[in-house]
C-alpha cells in the first residue's frame, strides 16, 4: 500500500487490484427462479440464460400459480 497526497487530499492506494467477483465458481452456487422464487441449481439455469436474458428457472410449470 503506498499513501498519494495532493494538495486537496490524501488516499491510500492498494499496488494490487482486488481479482472481480468470481460468480457461480463457488459450489454448491443456486439462483433465485424470477417466477417462483425457488432456490435452483446454477447448472440447471446457465443453458437457459446464455440464449436469453430472461429465463425461468424453475421447470415446474404449475409452480408459483395461485388458484
Amino acid at each position: 500500500m503506498r499513501l498519494l497526497t495532493n494538495h486537496s487530499h490524501t488516499e491510500f492506494c492498494s499496488d494490487v487490484t482486488p481479482p472481480p467477483f468470481p460468480q457461480g465458481q463457488y459450489r454448491p452456487s443456486d439462483l433465485l427462479c424470477p417466477e417462483t422464487y425457488a432456490w435452483v441449481q446454477i447448472e440447471r439455469c446457465l443453458p437457459r440464460l446464455e440464449g436469453a436474458r430472461y429465463a425461468r428457472f424453475n421447470p415446474d410449470l404449475d409452480a408459483g400459480t395461485t388458484l
